[in-house]
């Protein structure tokens, strides 16, 4: 199957304006941060589509500067319909009241609704072309955002097209982008985001550029440790820790997973352990049911006591 063009219809067709009841300045805080929580939140989203090849793309200028970054994948897309419902709330998705994905029944990663902020994350501007089978035949349509304007989107008229479902979300920079995304370490970051779900679904393939993220090639051991702790109401909680090979270099955060291993959140952990690359994932579900509280965890009585039994494993 091939991935959904980008250029596909692009013009001419009529937009839409669909405003998300949500405050703004909320909408604003989720916008900003590291733009590798942009690229991760759309890599999601193409997971969640059930998408079997995901391709990340950035484009340089004649200078080395970053003016565009695709994520394109196979997906099955978004019809018109789920387009307008998904893009004008903020929570309350179709993500929310299931567990797995429609077809393949993957376990799915969001469900709040804030990963197409996030894009904004890598550049003012997004415009996601989107491919899905619609009564028998596939519908393209087209959701612009920006960063001056929030609080909705614009979302195109639907045109039929003779081309396999998928989504492309490209993010136009204006300027330079962020340079962090051609290091090294960009890709060594995402290969630690996604390698528990890579090992649960090998026959996914995700692509930064030229270099496919391969997980278990990096990996010189891998642990698992059950956790003491007094809260049994979500199940058992386990530390899991990926020692990498001396090639890759990762941030010491400790990522929260539900107990699939899908990663919820990350947590700065500071973990101090010189000349070892290492990556510590909690496995706990307790963290699905409180993906709201993730991001104060340090200050939350039910998840603080996990995160320091991890610490002092």
């Amino acid at each position: 199957m091939s991935l959904c063009s980008e250029h596909a219809l692009q013009a001419h067709l009529a937009m839409t304006w669909v405003p998300v009841d949500v405050r703004e300045d909320h909408l604003d805080g989720l916008s900003k941060g590291d733009p590798i929580a942009g690229i991760t939140q759309l890599i999601w989203n193409s997971i969640d589509a059930e998408a079997g090849d995901i391709r990340i793309v950035v484009v340089e200028n004649g200078l080395g500067g970053i003016v565009e970054v695709r994520v394109e994948d196979d997906g099955h897309g978004m019809t018109h319909a789920e387009a307008t419902d998904f893009f004008s709330h903020l929570g309350g998705s179709w993500k929310r009241r299931a567990e797995k994905s429609k077809n393949r029944q993957r376990i799915l990663h969001g469900q709040e609704g804030k990963g197409r902020w996030k894009a904004f994350t890598v550049g003012p501007e997004v415009v996601w072309t989107t491919v899905a089978e619609h009564q028998g035949k596939h519908q393209l349509t087209n959701i612009t955002g920006s960063r001056d304007r929030l609080a909705g989107f614009d979302i195109s008229d639907p045109v039929e097209v003779d081309q396999s479902t998928g989504t492309v979300a490209k993010i136009v920079t204006n300027q330079p982008g962020p340079k962090s995304l051609l290091e090294d370490r960009f890709i060594d970051n995402l290969t630690a985001i996604f390698a528990l779900y890579l090992k649960m679904y090998p026959e996914l393939s995700i692509n930064f550029g030229n270099s496919e993220l391969e997980p278990t090639s990096l990996q010189l051991h891998s642990a698992d440790y059950t956790l003491d702790t007094d809260n049994t109401k979500y199940g058992e909680a386990t530390l899991t820790v990926i020692e990498w090979s001396n090639k890759v270099k990762v941030k010491r955060d400790l990522f929260l997973c539900d107990a699939s291993g899908v990663t919820l959140a990350d947590h700065k952990s500071s973990i101090q352990a010189s000349g070892y690359e290492f990556t510590a994932y909690i496995r706990w579900d307790g963290f699905r049911y409180m993906e709201d509280r993730l991001i104060l965890a340090e200050n939350d009585q039910e998840i603080s006591p996990i995160i320091n039994a991890a610490k002092n494993k």
